[in-house]
């Protein structure tokens, strides 16, 4: 089995890099050689190394180096490591295409965790999303955040919205600081917002496009592949983390 490896800078990082040369796997610079990519850092790690490789249909295997580590599995041993490296269990992520009509221009990008809508400090906008099986819902605030399973415990968390199991097909739509409380879960279903007055940028991920116009989400187009130690419960730890404050 050949490697593709992604490290942060992080000093604990750079131990694991050396740590898993030190077991002579077969690791390559070539993307279309690897049959699994090795992640060492914290989520945002593995968030780069998504967008970065996803297309290749390989699995993801995340080792915690940093804090939190929702999408990476904790390696404190030999074994710990190995199990991951050769026992693991594959969890399959829904991406989202996101389609973008902006004043500039149409955009079409694809977001892991989620697509979320803000203005200029000091201004609100007005909007409303529609499913297929969602009905109509105005909403006027800072914004507004749709996010997968895998996304619920970051942005869509903090604005108060509900954390999503990892495998099942559901959405999390949370509005932002908006007039009237939306806090929303659906199954995965085309949704289209549309801005109706104010000065929106949309991110998906990490890409950031402004003067929104309106936005078309497509979830479970294509999938992620992550691969967790069969011993490990990430379910568990995505609501036991909150649970400790």
């Amino acid at each position: 089995m050949k490697y593709l490896t992604v490290f942060s800078d992080s000093l604990a990082a750079q131990d694991l890099a050396r740590q898993v040369k030190e077991k002579h796997l077969q690791v390559t610079d070539d993307p279309q050689q690897a049959d699994a990519i090795i992640v060492g850092g914290g989520d945002g790690t593995m968030l780069h190394a998504i967008h970065q490789y996803w297309q290749l249909k390989v699995p993801f295997l995340g080792i915690n180096c940093g804090s939190v580590g929702f999408l990476l599995n904790p390696v404190e041993t030999e074994r710990d490591l190995l199990l991951l490296l050769h026992h693991f269990q594959e969890v399959k992520l829904n991406l989202m295409e996101v389609h973008i009509d902006a004043e500039s221009d149409s955009f079409t990008l694809h977001a892991f965790n989620d697509v979320y809508l803000n203005v200029k400090p000091g201004s609100i906008c007005y909007g409303t999303i529609q499913g297929e099986h969602y009905p109509r819902q105005k909403f006027r605030g800072d914004g507004l955040i749709v996010a997968t399973g895998q996304g619920s415990t970051a942005y869509n968390r903090n604005a108060g919205g509900s954390i999503l199991p990892l495998q099942n097909d559901l959405l999390a739509i949370t509005g932002i600081c908006t007039y009237d409380t939306l806090r929303d879960v659906v199954s995965q279903q085309d949704l289209i917002i549309t801005i109706t007055r104010g000065e929106v940028t949309a991110n998906a991920d990490n890409q950031s496009v402004a003067g929104v116009r309106s936005i078309v989400i497509r979830p479970g187009f294509s999938t992620v592949a992550l691969g967790f130690r069969p011993d490990y419960n990430f379910e568990s730890k995505r609501y036991s983390f909150y649970n400790q404050f």
